[in-house]
């Protein structure tokens, strides 16, 4: 019911920014939007969307400006934060966890 979808509404966007989680131009999420019926297409979206965990933010790689011409990238917008909370669902209750980040300068 509406504790179920809310559950699937949270997996769906990124915490930080708002942004769903996968990128719109993949072919997977092409075919997912192409759905009519909306419980299918959100079911098809959250499928796509439950494997991510970090909202994808644009690369900026070392690619010239040719490159650039030839394919242009779609830029998906997102923040680039870190892994999205686990969400559980206790009754009527649901709670987020999140991962402790591992941080490389704790020994210093």
């Amino acid at each position: 019911g509406f504790m179920s979808k809310t559950k699937k509404l949270l997996e769906v966007v990124c915490h930080n920014c708002g942004k769903i989680l996968a990128d719109e131009s993949t072919p997977e999420m092409a075919e997912a939007c192409r759905y009519r019926d909306p419980k299918k297409r959100f079911n098809a979206i959250w499928t796509i969307c439950k494997k991510k965990t970090i909202c994808e933010n644009t690369v900026m790689g070392d690619d010239d400006n040719m490159d650039k011409l030839k394919e242009p990238k779609h830029d998906h917008g997102g923040c680039g934060n870190p892994p999205a909370p686990k969400i559980r669902r206790e009754g009527l209750k649901l709670t987020g966890t999140w991962k402790a980040e591992k941080r490389d300068d704790e020994n210093d």
